[in-house]
C-alpha cells in the first residue's frame, strides 16, 4: 500500500501550482469586474454632466447651456500654447457663447469615444463637421479639438477649449 498521493515531490508542486492558478484567475477577474463597476458608478454623473454641455451647445439653448456651470466659471480657448479668449463667470461666458467668433456653440459636435478622466479632470475630444454642397469645402470645415473640462461639486467650474 502507498502511503503518498503523488510519485515525487515535483509531480505534488506542479499539482499544487496549477489548482491555485486557476483560483487565482478566477478572483482577479471577479476583482477587475468589481473595480469597473466602481469606476463607472463613480464617473457616471461627471460624464452626464459634461454631455449635456455638450448637448445644450449644440441646441444654443442658454437656460440648458448655464445649468450645469458654477458662477465662478473660467473658460479659455487655446491654439497650442498661446490663449486666444479668456473669460470668468457664467455671463461673460453666455456673452461669449453668442458671439460670431465662437467655436462652442451651434457647431453641431460630436464627443469621440476616448475619455481621459482623472477627476476632477475630464477631457474629452470633439468632432465638428459641417457639411457643404461644395465638396472641395468640406474638409475647411472638418476640425477636431480636446476641450478640458474640471467638475467639482457637480457643476463645471473651468472649460478649455484646445485647437
Amino acid at each position: 500500500m502507498q502511503d503518498r498521493m503523488y510519485k515525487s515531490p515535483m509531480e505534488a508542486f506542479d499539482f499544487g501550482f496549477y489548482k491555485i492558478q486557476d483560483i487565482a484567475q478566477e478572483d482577479f477577474k471577479i476583482f477587475k469586474t468589481n473595480k469597473k463597476k466602481k469606476i463607472t458608478e463613480i464617473q457616471r454623473v461627471p460624464r452626464k454632466i459634461v454631455r449635456d454641455f455638450i448637448n445644450a451647445c449644440n441646441s444654443g439653448d442658454t437656460e440648458d447651456l448655464t445649468k450645469n456651470l458654477h458662477p465662478d466659471l473660467d473658460f479659455e480657448q487655446k491654439n497650442g500654447w498661446k490663449t486666444i479668449f479668456e473669460c470668468s463667470g457664467i455671463l461673460d461666458f453666455i456673452d461669449y457663447s453668442q458671439s460670431e467668433e465662437q467655436k462652442l456653440c451651434k457647431q453641431n459636435l460630436k464627443i469621440r469615444s476616448k475619455w481621459d478622466i482623472k477627476l476632477p479632470y475630464l477631457t474629452i475630444g470633439v468632432k465638428n463637421n459641417r457639411f457643404t454642397d461644395n465638396d472641395e469645402d468640406h474638409f475647411k470645415n472638418l476640425w477636431y479639438s480636446n476641450v478640458d473640462f474640471t467638475v467639482m461639486e457637480g457643476k463645471i467650474t473651468k472649460i478649455v477649449l484646445k485647437e
